[in-house]
C-alpha cells in the first residue's frame, strides 16, 4: 500500500495526528446569532447543532474528502463532466508525466495528494481549533493573523515543514516527494495547490473577479514559489495543466465542507461526518451549481492563446506616464500646451 493510500484511509501516523484538528462548530443560537455551539445559552450539543458548518470533520476528514472527490470526478464523467474533463487531461499532462511519471495511477496519487494536503497548516501546531483566533500568530502589530492567509501559510509549510506535526509532516512529504521524477518541481507544484486553492472560490462571490485576474493570480504566485525553492529552475507549462489543476482543486476544497456525494473509492473507507453542514458552501452558497460556468470562462480565456506561461502579464497596458512641461529659460514660460505634451511651436 502506498503512502497516499495510507493517509487516506487514516492507517499513516500523519493522519492519526490530523484527526485531532477540529472545526469549530458553529450554531445559530437561540438568540439567531451565530456562534461557538458552547457559547450559546443555554449551550447546543453537537446533536443539536444546526446550520451552516464550513467543516463536517476534522482536518483529516476535510483532506480525506477533498481528495475522494477529485477521485470521483476523474473516474465519472456523468456528474460533473467539466471537472472530470479538467482533470482526464490534467492526469494524462505531459507536464505532470514528465514531473511525476509514466505511471498515470501514480499521477493520480499526486492529485489525491494534492488534495490532501492542501489545509495541511491548519494542524501540526497543537493548536487543536481550527479557527482559533491565535492560530497563525500575530502580524508586525501585534494582531492576530487572519484565517484568509491560513492559503499563504499552508504553502509556505509545504516548502519548508519545520517541525510541524513533530517533524513528521517532512519525513511524508519527503518521501512521497523522492518518489517522482523531479521532487523538486513535484514539491512546488504541491505548494501552488495549497495557496491558491481559495482562489477560485471568491469568483462565486465577487461579481468583479475575472477570470483574467484568476490566471494572472495563478501565474504569478507559481513564479513566486519558484523564486522562493530555486530561481533557476522553470516549469514550462504549454498546456496551462496547472491552471486546470488550481480550478480543480478549489472546487474539490469547497465539496469537502460535507462528504454526501462522495462514492466509495475501492480500497478506501470514506470517513464519516463528525458535523453536519448541510451541503457546507458547495450546496448554500451554489458553487456546486455555479462553478461550470467560472470553469468555462477562464478555459475561454485559455483558448484565446493568450500567453500565460513565464510568468508574463498579458494584455495589460501600462499607464502612461504625464511628461513634465519645461520652462523657458529666457522667458520662464511653459514650452508645452499640456502635460502630456513632448514638443510646443510656441515662442518666447
Amino acid at each position: 500500500m502506498s503512502i497516499i493510500n495510507k493517509l487516506l484511509n487514516g492507517t499513516h501516523p500523519l493522519s492519526d495526528m490530523m484527526k485531532k484538528y477540529i472545526a469549530t462548530p458553529w450554531c445559530k443560537c437561540q438568540d439567531g446569532q451565530w456562534k461557538s455551539c458552547v457559547e450559546c445559552v443555554p449551550p447546543i450539543t453537537t446533536k443539536e447543532e444546526q446550520g451552516n458548518q464550513s467543516h463536517g470533520g476534522d482536518l483529516f476528514q476535510h483532506s480525506q474528502w477533498s481528495a475522494l472527490y477529485l477521485t470521483n470526478w476523474y473516474m465519472d464523467n456523468t456528474n460533473y463532466p467539466d471537472l472530470n474533463n479538467l482533470l482526464v487531461k490534467i492526469i494524462n499532462s505531459d507536464l505532470l508525466k514528465n514531473i511525476i511519471g509514466d505511471d498515470k495511477n501514480k499521477v493520480l496519487e499526486f492529485v489525491q495528494a494534492c488534495g490532501f494536503f492542501h489545509d495541511i497548516c491548519k494542524g501540526g501546531d497543537n493548536i487543536y481549533d481550527m479557527y482559533a483566533p491565535d492560530k497563525y500568530g500575530k502580524d508586525e502589530n501585534g494582531k492576530n493573523i487572519n484565517d484568509s492567509m491560513h492559503p499563504e501559510i499552508c504553502s509556505a509549510v509545504i516548502i519548508d515543514p519545520q517541525n510541524r506535526y513533530n517533524g513528521l509532516l517532512k519525513t511524508t512529504l519527503d518521501e512521497i516527494l523522492n518518489g517522482y521524477k523531479d521532487p523538486k518541481k513535484a514539491r512546488i507544484i504541491l505548494s501552488l495547490c495549497a495557496a491558491t486553492h481559495w482562489e477560485f472560490g471568491k469568483s462565486n462571490f465577487d461579481p468583479k473577479y475575472t477570470a483574467d485576474g484568476y490566471i494572472n493570480f495563478i501565474v504569478n504566485k507559481k513564479n513566486e514559489i519558484i523564486q522562493k525553492v530555486d530561481a533557476t529552475r522553470i516549469i514550462e507549462d504549454s498546456e496551462n495543466i496547472l491552471i486546470k489543476l488550481c480550478m480543480v482543486l478549489s472546487c474539490s476544497d469547497v465539496a469537502s465542507g460535507y462528504n454526501d456525494e462522495i462514492v466509495d473509492v475501492e480500497g478506501i473507507e470514506t470517513s464519516k461526518k463528525t458535523h453536519e453542514s448541510n451541503g457546507a458552501a458547495w450546496i448554500n452558497y451554489k458553487f456546486k451549481e455555479n462553478h461550470p460556468k467560472k470553469i468555462k470562462d477562464v478555459l475561454n480565456l485559455i483558448d484565446k492563446q493568450i500567453n500565460v506561461t513565464g510568468g508574463k502579464k498579458r494584455n495589460i497596458k501600462k499607464s502612461k506616464k504625464s511628461k513634465k512641461c519645461k520652462k523657458c529659460k529666457k522667458c520662464s514660460k511653459t514650452k508645452c500646451k499640456c502635460a502630456t505634451s513632448r514638443k510646443t511651436k510656441s515662442k518666447c
